[in-house]
């Protein structure tokens, strides 16, 4: 058992619409949230039936490679990362640095956002930044700070 389960008696949640169990109420509830609550966007293609999920990177790959010769006439120069497109070839250079610049030195990942790739690098360095003044624990990240700090303060959390 881990710390986390055996010093703070952490129980399994189970979601009752999938079967997903989950290690605190908090985790469940935002899951319900996000995967049953939440009305699922859709995004169209303007030249054919096709529908994608909120993501529009979705809706770029697919016009870039259903439909190139109209996604592409305008701006000729696409990311074959995230599929934005640029009229100009300087423009896409300087995109594909932002790209570069967002990959773990350590085994390559790419992170969409610089914040996610401080804690990615974390799982390679082990650097727990983040610390309990009330029981000295040490964490990765904020998220897992704060839950400590409400089990501290004894909050239960509603589903």
């Amino acid at each position: 058992m881990s710390h986390i389960r055996t010093i703070h008696a952490i129980d399994d949640y189970e979601c009752e619409l999938c079967g997903k169990t989950f290690r605190g109420k908090q985790s469940l509830r935002a899951h319900v949230r996000r995967t049953h609550e939440k009305p699922v966007k859709t995004l169209e293609c303007p030249y054919c039936d096709e529908t994608f999920k909120s993501d529009a990177k979705f809706v770029r790959k697919h016009l870039a490679r259903a439909h190139p010769e109209k996604y592409l006439s305008e701006k000729s120069h696409c990311c074959s990362v995230c599929w934005y497109t640029f009229g100009k070839e300087e423009e896409l250079r300087d995109h594909m640095e932002r790209h570069n610049n967002l990959k773990c030195t350590f085994c390559g990942k790419f992170s969409p956002h610089s914040v996610h790739l401080k804690a990615h690098l974390r799982t390679h360095t082990g650097e727990r930044p983040f610390k309990c003044k009330l029981c000295s624990c040490e964490f990765k990240t904020n998220g897992n700070l704060t839950v400590i700090k409400y089990m501290h303060l004894n909050w239960t959390f509603i589903v």
